[in-house]
């Protein structure tokens, strides 16, 4: 049986089923592990369903939380609610759902936007990784780091800021992960 950290030879690819149970020790490995040789032992292991699947369920979870952060310390609407006429109860539901939706629509959009920016300033720089190779690795932080982040609104009196102590984390993992995709190598 395929061990939870799969390995790969160019030939062939886990099923998706594999790749999905091996994603918890990827995401493990790379954020307790942090390296360039890490990033490179992984960068081949991704594909287009695992991304979009991993993109999709955090946007799912990331709504979910917000919802649930709202009902733990509600927002204060009552100006809003007052000026348009509307109850408080309906501007504060009114305001959960969209930012529900909104959360996931534009996790997507922004992960693979903002990827694609890093990508076109590599490819400038004179890349040779690839747009698949650089999104599933920063996947591997990305994902875990950035439900860390939605689950720290939960607590009331610090979702101004400590949400995002783990994008500090991020940086530096963004720079081993572009590093490990994009650098040439020497003959």
């Amino acid at each position: 049986m395929a061990d939870a950290t799969y390995e790969l030879n160019s030939a062939q690819k886990p099923r998706f089923g594999q790749a999905l149970a091996a994603l918890p020790g990827q995401y493990l490995k790379v954020l307790t592990h942090p390296s360039i040789k890490t990033f490179e032992e992984e960068k081949d292991k991704g594909s287009w369903g695992l991304v979009w699947f991993q993109l999709l369920l955090l946007g799912v979870i990331s709504a979910f939380i917000i919802v649930l952060a709202y009902a733990i310390a509600p927002p204060d609407v009552s100006s809003v609610a007052r000026s348009s006429g509307i109850s408080v109860q309906d501007a504060r539901n009114a305001l959960v759902i969209t930012f529900a939706i909104l959360i996931f629509i534009l996790t997507p959009i922004t992960f693979l936007l903002s990827g694609g920016i890093l990508y076109l300033i590599a490819r400038i720089a004179g890349s040779k990784g690839t747009y698949l190779q650089q999104i599933w690795v920063t996947l591997l932080f990305g994902v875990p780091l950035a439900l860390l982040s939605t689950l720290l609104y939960l607590i009331p009196v610090t979702n101004q800021w400590l949400p995002w102590v783990p994008h500090i984390y991020s940086v530096v993992l963004i720079i081993l992960a572009m590093i490990a995709v994009h650098r040439r190598k020497m003959a």
